[in-house]
């Protein structure tokens, strides 16, 4: 008998002819061989590379052409961001903003009452939520692996989704008029358009080279808008909604399609509702090369008007809306 170098165990195999020892000693070997070999292993997860940062605040002030002093502050709080790229090219990126405030400084801009200076922020109603849920703004956004999607499916490139918290706008037709304008001339202006143009240039190139379907959807939990009657008048018109949810697809060949749901709006002037109960709607926008299609579900609308109300509008429309402040327009212009 001879033994082969090459077993492990010593594992002995016969030189005789007989054929049931020759099985035998096979049947060993195998055994043998199977308690040697390393456990199996699943296969390692595709790498991942993250990015994250915050910042604490961030706050931008237009200043006057006349005398340098601030017309408006912009203030960026507690945000932060997360971005995950993976190999296979797929990327995830999870982002908040605690706030975001567009205001005006009442000493510099004249009598303007100290509620109606912040034209955008979070509401007063989400002051009382938990720390967690204090913030305005909200992002998702990932891209999608269709390498093994059903060519009968959609095939989805990127999905975003963007949920608000409590937002308060106030809209004064001075403020934000003369907003607008320091935002639209000047060297705000031409970097304005200039963005616009390119941003408009790189979608339609998109909508021409997309394969897929971009998804875009929009949660808002409550939005307020007040409208007061004058900036030194304490009487206000609201129009409040506690919810609303918007999905937008923008599919290959530049087609768009909308879908939007509208919870419990309520409006009313000077402390008197004008809706006897909040509407709800449900409506799509279809939006093609040469056509756009519009349907709106609205279930009930019951609409009451008190002589005190209208005149109430009216005086909202002299003091507020047709207000030309030729005080903000000399602090915003110099001359």
């Amino acid at each position: 008998e001879k033994t082969s170098p090459i077993l492990p165990y010593f594992c002995e195999v016969s030189n005789s002819n007989d054929k049931e020892d020759k099985e035998k000693s096979y049947e060993e070997l195998e055994i043998a061989m199977k308690m040697d070999a390393p456990p199996m292993r699943p296969p390692p997860p595709p790498t991942a590379s993250t990015m994250k940062f915050s910042v604490t605040a961030l706050v931008v002030s237009l200043n006057s052409a006349k005398d340098d002093l601030p017309l408006f502050l912009f203030t960026m709080a507690d945000f932060s961001a997360e971005i995950i790229t993976h190999t296979d090219l797929t990327m995830n990126l999870v982002a908040s903003m605690g706030d975001l405030r567009l205001e005006t400084l009442g000493d510099t801009l004249g009598s303007t009452l100290p509620s109606y200076t912040c034209i955008l922020g979070l509401s007063e109603k989400s002051t009382d939520a938990p720390l967690p849920d204090r913030s305005l703004l909200s992002l998702h956004y990932e891209t999608m692996d269709n390498a093994t999607a059903d060519c009968d499916q959609d095939r989805v490139e990127s999905r975003s989704t963007i949920t608000l918290r409590p937002v308060r706008f106030v809209y004064l037709a001075s403020q934000v008029n003369l907003l607008t304008s320091y935002v639209t001339e000047g060297i705000l202006g031409t970097i304005a358009n200039a963005a616009a143009a390119e941003a408009a240039a790189a979608a339609a190139e998109a909508a021409n080279a997309q394969w897929g379907t971009y998804v875009f959807l929009l949660k808002a939990e409550l939005l307020e808008v007040v409208v007061p009657q004058g900036a030194e008048d304490g009487k206000v018109s609201k129009a409040c909604m506690d919810a609303f949810q918007g999905t937008c697809k923008v599919h290959p060949g530049g087609e768009i399609t909308t879908e939007i749901a509208l919870e419990d709006l309520a409006v009313d002037v000077c402390g008197e509702a004008m809706l006897a109960q909040p509407i709800k709607m449900n409506g799509a926008i279809k939006m093609g090369i040469e056509a756009m299609d519009v349907t709106a579900d609205i279930p009930h609308v019951k609409l009451h008007m008190s002589q005190k109300q209208f005149l109430n509008l009216l005086y909202t429309m002299e003091g507020n809306v047709q207000e030309e402040n030729a005080f903000f327009k000399e602090r915003l212009y110099g001359r």
